[in-house]
């Protein structure tokens, strides 16, 4: 018959003359707990610790255990005492093993549990330091650029816009006029700090491209302050005669002043 411990739900599985009809006060070999033990009733509903994946995984775990030493438990103990040393052999045989595999269970169940804890604890550090090594990097990818520059590409390859200078174009236009009988495009926009910080308003450069996308003709304008503050913004404006024939597009940008310095 099987008896279960009320206090840490131990199994044991004893013979049911060592416990009797009237039932019979035992001792828990895993928690050292007392309690009456009584026959099972004579429909007992199955009850199963395990499902039969678990108890193949366990099994499993415990002939990996075979090879190690355990201390035997004090056992389950009678207060009447010397109840199974009257049981048959085969019979007593087959109640230690049990018992002993019960010992071998609690003990592997036991030891793993500050493992899985600890690979749990592991994984959710790790994923929060992700998380903020990730936004961090996204964040503050603009002065992440200025320091590591190569890393632009990296952040253009996944779609990630990085804007270095700080500084945007709005409300780009171009016109188109006749004056002293030559042709003269006039470009305007306004320059806006979207920093958050004082940047520096390096010159702009104005590139007229062609069908395919290339820079047809290009030149530089110095603008009218050296420094924005937050939110600040300026107007600029540019002309130039006669421009080239196949010119379709306009882009505006602004000249990479540490090229320049290291070419000087």
């Amino acid at each position: 018959m099987l008896i279960i411990c009320p206090n840490c739900q131990a199994r044991y599985e004893v013979a049911s003359q060592t416990i009797g009809n009237a039932g019979r006060k035992v001792q828990c070999a895993n928690c050292h707990k007392n309690w009456k033990a009584v026959p099972e009733p004579e429909n007992p509903m199955p009850d199963k610790m395990f499902s039969d994946e678990e108890e193949r995984a366990l099994d499993a775990a415990f002939h990996a255990e075979e090879g190690k030493d355990l201390n035997d438990g004090a056992g389950l103990q009678s207060e009447t005492g010397g109840s199974e040393k009257n049981l048959p052999p085969d019979e007593s045989s087959r109640l230690e093993e049990q018992r002993r595999a019960m010992e071998r269970r609690q003990h592997l169940l036991t030891r793993s549990l500050p493992r899985a804890r600890m690979r749990r604890l592991t994984t959710m550090v790790a994923g929060v330091l992700l998380i903020l090594v990730l936004g961090s990097s996204v964040v503050l990818r603009e002065r992440i650029v200025v320091a590591l520059p190569e890393l632009a590409g990296l952040y253009e390859a996944v779609g990630l816009k990085v804007n270095v200078v700080g500084l945007e174009f709005r409300e780009v236009r171009t016109i188109k006029s006749l004056r002293d009988g030559a042709v003269v495009m006039t470009v305007s926009a306004l320059i806006e700090n979207v920093s958050g910080r004082q940047v520096a308003v390096p010159p702009v450069l104005v590139s007229l491209m062609d069908e395919r996308g290339e820079p047809l003709y290009e030149w530089s304008v110095s603008s009218k302050v050296s420094a924005m503050g937050l939110g600040e913004w300026i107007e600029f404006e540019t002309e130039l005669t006669a421009p080239p024939e196949g010119a379709v597009g306009i882009r505006l940008g602004f000249v990479d002043m540490s090229r320049l310095d290291g070419n000087s």
